[in-house]
């Protein structure tokens, strides 16, 4: 109706005709992208034939061109109709003047072709007197203008920023900032104009000139100190922003003008930057906005977040730094992500500073490090870099590393090897610890680790700590030996760990004790046949070679016959190498003395004597001088006017050499063999290939099995689902597996989903480690009616493990001054060996079972509170069996079997439910208002509010906490006019089989039956919230809430009023902790299965899989492996299981098996998940 009247009332004003709207209408009634590209396509052929008619007015043009404008906005360029807004632009009416400056601003890019024949309109209208049409053509010169046209059109803009309007003086300084980007040469007056528009009477103006400012400084940081004249005048506006002098119309929910103060303190902290008396100019103003700003609403958060960054980047004051770490703290400790994100990035511009402000965050930021959102996760791991210092280097590198492993993308992948490399180098304990870091960085993924990276290695290797000889043999010793055993344990091995293994080996395989010199060289030819990104990797291993066989006095026949094959390489330097190396090998026996002074033990970083005049060569140029040859004549001294290029000369002609290639490795003797020996994307490399090509990965034959699961998966359940990077998941079959203790404190979560202990509460979306005491209990219902509510002491008892890890994380912050990094000359070296992989400890103690502990006494030391075991990590076995023959080989059945019995693990179906038992804590919990909501929300989360119905009168809106042994529907009833309301009553239909019980702490609630709630008024202002307690008496699931609301408003009137909330399978559905020797026993037991093949529309891995089923669907991950999942989930109240088991069979498809007991169960858990 109001379309229709909007349409006529056009109509009646002739503006449109009905053509257009139909047009209109006929795109929104479009059922598909193809029907509307057919109504587009329609639209623009009549278009055409109507720009054709030689008598249209400019009226018709004008609608014409708007519906030029609608097509190009639906995607399809109408270029026929640019000259007809051109003309447009020339009319005397100012309706059609501005249509025609619309449709080019938005249709035009800018420096297109026909721009030239809008410059004489512009210039026209830029003096009218309508400022109307001012503020069009400087709008349109704004969007369309290029470069070439500025100076035409400069003078009559610089005109008309004295305009009499303040629109028409933002408008041209907003042009000629657009002009200023163009090039910035080419408004001679910027600075002037600048201060004109900070001392502008308009705040629009002075806004405007605060962006123009900002834009400069950013792109011409060498200009700051010119314009630093400007911050009295900043400050200035600054004061009259927070005193509330602009307009009301500039307030943004109660906040003046707060898009002028972020700003004006991004332009602080350009402009304060390493000036302390600029600086203490802003520091009353930043008191100030720290005393106005604080208001805790979403705008106020983002100026709080500009303040920290301001007070951070300008000269420090530790007073400001104190107010920002306080501020800071609300953000931090959010339940909301993205206010969580905010305060860990204020906190890394801070720890720049002063890392000991991350000290009182330090729990906070071991939680976010599990968050499963992965933008606050980077956040976490790059504050984690900045707060490196001595004390804690070895913790944060392994956990960078322990991500880096796991990263799926790239650029996240080769951000962490970067900063690992980097902390390495910087704060180092000792070299063996370096030494092991920069492998595992080669082995994560050997091309993000940098050239410099590796040249410190060799440094490192080759120079030692300069203190002792005999530590500096033992490290290299050390080297060698762990370079040995990579060679004979990793058929695979990246380009770049190669070349340093064979310049290690070639240099010091002499040092090896457990390997002769013989054996090493037959190590390198292996190392030498294998399939290789770049061919120039193997003058590399040649190099080693030769050194070890002058050394060694003796050639394998292997090794010649390798030497003859690769002599006739396509690479220059491979042949080069080769052909050197047997002419070596020729004069060997005779000149091996010769040979070894050339080629010296640990001669890598002896010095050179380098003869720069090369005097030896004196005898031969005299011989060639007294046989009559002419000689060199030096540039400064040549007379080319006389030279005769007839004959033979050996004056040398001038040529334009290129310049040297700079190398990393000039001045050492482990020189590469090719200049590009470390870059695999050079020209020289990619000679005969247009591109890198990637490692080859021998393909092996997999075995059909019936249910698609890989063969490595196969065999031994423990063994099969065992993931080197999970914890060890093998139950101590010995014991009896503990009770549930449902005496665990619970943690404050922001969502159901969080993790709340080891039984408290359920974590989807956690880790799918489990303890080694692990059990399948679920808590009884009629002891416990409800989850125990902890006290608010138990919220701030932290773990152990987490307490160990805060310990290392963060040591050296609290009580000391910010450690400045030591750089790396010559690192030190301890004496004791540090183990193969400092990685190993730290995922075993990242895997331990999570126990309640009081937290170590204060006077512990680091080494104290960091304390990791070791860890054995099972073989792996694969047989060719089905899936469910894969559980059926455990170590001992007989126990496993037994532990999973029905009374054991699951309560009796028939077990009977009821509710008797919440009235205890309920009148506990009714001594504090809201205490019940408050509860839910600090253990459960809650999912977001839904409005359920409203009217006039009232709003009732819904909201659903997931406890572990009941589905809570919390219904709230609100005012909407401010009017009392009385004798609300709420009568509901609960799904079939549901058994549900009222609970609420409203003073005018009452209750006589489970269907009926009533209100005896209800007051605004107050809302009343009645919490449903549901539980399952039977199968059912997928169904709705039908309640019903009456009530009388405030002139005694009836009012009636239906509401509908609908329920799934996963509303009933949790998660259950359990094992894989748990999990195999229960497949084959539970038969009612059900599959579904699901597609997505973006590339998923399984972890992406993991995570949807244990976010959204309420599984507990028991195990990843390769491309499969399993996971595990009860039914609440019956606690019936459902296992299941998924597959990724390629990047966006996958392949899901639902069991359980009862095949309704698991037809319709495969049906809400195929709806997702």
């Amino acid at each position: 109706k109001k379309s229709i009247l909007l349409r006529k009332k056009m109509a009646q004003n002739n503006l449109f005709t009905k053509e257009f709207f139909d047009f209109v209408r006929a795109i929104g009634e479009s059922k598909s992208k193809q029907e509307e590209d057919y109504l587009v396509v329609r639209e623009i052929t009549k278009l055409k034939n109507h720009f054709a008619f030689p008598r249209n007015s400019n009226k018709s043009i004008a609608e014409y061109v708007v519906r030029m404008i609608y097509c190009e906005l639906l995607g399809t360029e109408t270029p026929f109709g640019y000259v007809h807004a051109i003309k447009l632009t020339g009319s005397n009416n100012i309706r059609e003047k501005r249509v025609g400056y619309l449709g080019l601003s938005l249709c035009l890019d800018r420096g297109s072709e026909v721009t030239i024949l809008v410059i004489s309109s512009l210039l026209r209208d830029l003096s009218n007197t309508n400022y109307l049409i001012v503020c069009a053509a400087l709008t349109c010169a704004t969007k369309i203008l290029s470069p070439e046209f500025i100076q035409p059109l400069l003078p009559s803009v610089e005109k008309v920023l004295k305009h009499h309007k303040p629109v028409v003086r933002k408008k041209a300084l907003l042009l000629i900032h657009s002009m200023h980007n163009q090039d910035e040469n080419s408004i001679p007056n910027v600075d002037q104009h600048i201060s004109d528009g900070l001392y502008d009477s308009d705040p629009s103006v002075m806004a405007a000139a605060c962006a123009f400012l900002l834009d400069i400084c950013k792109k011409y940081p060498e200009k700051i100190e010119d314009y630093k004249k400007f911050g009295k005048a900043l400050t200035f506006i600054l004061d009259q922003v927070l005193k509330g002098r602009l307009p009301q119309t500039y307030n943004y929910h109660h906040l003046p003008a707060p898009w002028v103060i972020i700003n004006i303190l991004r332009l602080y902290a350009l402009l304060g930057k390493d000036d302390s008396t600029l600086s203490e100019t802003f520091y009353p103003s930043l008191h100030e906005v720290l005393l106005r700003c604080d208001t805790g609403i979403n705008i106020s958060n983002a100026i709080i977040f500009e303040f920290v960054r301001c007070i951070t980047e300008i000269y420090p004051s530790h007073e400001l730094l104190d107010k920002a770490s306080s501020s800071i703290s609300r953000f931090v400790e959010s339940r909301n992500n993205n206010l969580k994100y905010l305060g860990i990035k204020s906190l890394i511009n801070i720890v720049k500073i002063s890392p000991t402000y991350a000290a009182k965050y330090q729990n906070v930021v071991i939680n976010c490090l599990e968050d499963p959102d992965e933008s606050l996760k980077r956040i976490t791991l790059s504050l984690l870099f900045h707060m490196t210092n001595s004390q804690n280097s070895t913790v944060i590198c392994n956990k960078l590393l322990y991500f880096a492993k796991r990263a799926i993308d790239m650029d996240l992948r080769k951000k962490l090897i970067q900063q690992v490399t980097k902390l390495a180098e910087d704060f180092p304990p000792n070299n063996q610890w370096y030494f092991d870091t920069l492998n595992e960085c080669f082995f994560i993924d050997a091309q993000f680790v940098s050239d410099e990276a590796i040249h410190t290695l060799l440094n490192v290797i080759a120079e030692g700590n300069g203190e002792s000889e005999e530590d500096d043999e033992a490290f290299r010793r050390y080297a060698v030996n762990q370079f040995v055993e990579i060679m004979m344990t990793h058929n695979t091995l990246s380009d770049r760990h190669i070349q340093i293994i064979a310049w290690v080996l070639g240099e010091y395989g002499y040092l090896s004790e457990s390997h002769s010199k013989n054996e090493l060289i037959d190590m390198l030819q292996d190392l030498c046949e294998r399939s290789l990104e770049m061919e120039g990797t193997r003058t590399w291993i040649f190099s080693a070679l030769l050194k070890l066989v002058v050394q060694e006095g003796s050639v394998p026949s292997s090794l010649i016959e390798l030497l003859h094959r690769y002599k006739f390489s396509h690479r220059v330097e491979v042949q080069q190498r080769c052909i050197e190396f047997l002419k070596v090998v020729e004069r060997l026996s005779s000149s091996r003395a010769t040979f070894q002074e050339v080629l010296p033990y640990d001669g890598s970083y002896d010095d050179i004597a380098v003869d720069s005049a090369l005097s030896f060569l004196n005898h031969f140029v005299q011989q060639a001088q007294q046989s009559g040859q002419q000689g060199y004549i030096h540039e400064a001294d040549r007379d080319t006017s006389i030279v005769d290029f007839q004959k033979p000369s050996l004056i040398l002609q001038h040529r334009s050499q290129p310049e040297p290639v700079q190398n990393a490795y000039a001045g050492s003797r482990f020189n590469p063999h090719s200049e590009n020996a470390y870059n695999p994307y050079s020209e020289t490399t990619a000679t005969h290939n247009n591109h890198t090509p990637p490692p080859k990965v021998e393909k092996q034959e997999i075995p059909q099995n019936t249910h698609g699961l890989d063969p490595s998966l196969l065999g031994n359940a423990k063994k099969v689902w065992f993931d080197s990077d999970e914890e060890d998941d093998d139950v101590d079959e010995s014991s009896t597996p503990p009770a549930y203790n449902q005496s665990q404190t619970l943690n404050p979560v922001n969502s159901p989903y969080s993790d709340r202990g080891a039984s408290s509460s359920y974590n989807p979306a956690a880790s799918s480690s489990s303890s080694s005491s692990a059990t399948w209990d679920s808590p009884s219902y009629n002891n416990h009616p409800l989850p125990k509510l902890p006290r608010e002491e138990e919220y701030k008892a932290p773990k152990k493990e987490t307490t160990e890890l805060v310990g290392a994380m963060f040591g050296g912050m609290t009580n000391e001054a910010p450690m400045k990094k030591k750089k790396r000359s010559k690192p030190k070296s301890q004496k004791q060996q540090q183990p193969k992989s400092s990685m190993l400890d730290f995922e075993d103690f990242m895997n331990q079972p999570i126990q309640e502990q009081a937290p170590p006494p204060a006077t512990h030391s680091v080494d104290d509170m960091f304390d990791f075991g070791s860890s054995q990590q099972p073989s792996h076995t694969s047989t060719d069996t089905s899936f469910d023959d894969m559980f059926a080989t455990t170590t001992d059945t007989s126990q496993v079997s037994s532990a999973v019995e029905d009374d054991v693990f699951f309560s009796s179906i028939s077990q009977t439910k009821n509710f008797a038992e919440h009235q205890a804590s309920s009148n506990a919990l009714n001594s504090t208002p809201c205490s019940i909501y408050k509860q839910l929300i600090s253990d459960y989360g809650g999912s977001s509010p839904k409005v359920a119905c409203v009217d006039a009168y009232l709003k009732v809106s819904s909201e659903t906490f997931y406890a572990e042994d009941a589905l809570v529907l919390t219904v709230t009833f609100e005012t909407e006019r401010g009017y009392e309301l009385t004798n609300v009553t709420f009568s509901i239909q609960s799904p079939t089989k549901w058994v549900n019980q009222f609970r609420s702490e409203y003073p005018y609630y009452s209750s006589s039956n489970p269907t009926v709630v009533q209100l005896k008024k209800l007051q605004p202002g107050i809302p009343a919230r009645v919490h449903i307690y549901y539980q399952l008496s039977g199968l059912g699931f997928g169904q709705s809430l039908i309640g019903t609301v009456n009530y009388s408003d405030n002139s005694k009137q009836s009012r009636h009023n239906t509401l509908n909330i609908k329920f799934s399978i996963f509303d009933v559905l949790r998660p259950k902790k359990a094992t894989i020797a748990q999990f195999g026993p229960l497949w084959k037991k539970h038969s009612r299965e059900k599959k579904v093949a699901l597609s997505f529309a973006a590339d998923q891995t399984p972890e992406s899989i993991a995570h949807f089923l244990t976010s959204t669907c309420h599984f507990h991950r028991v195990q990843i492996r390769d491309t499969e999942i399993v996971c595990c989930a009860y039914l609440i109240s019956l606690d019936l299981p459902c296992l299941l088991h998924a597959k990724l069979t390629n990047s966006k498809t996958a392949s899901l098996t639902i069991r359980s007991k009862d095949t309704a169960l698991s037809n319709s858990i495969a049906k809400a998940i195929s709806s997702l």
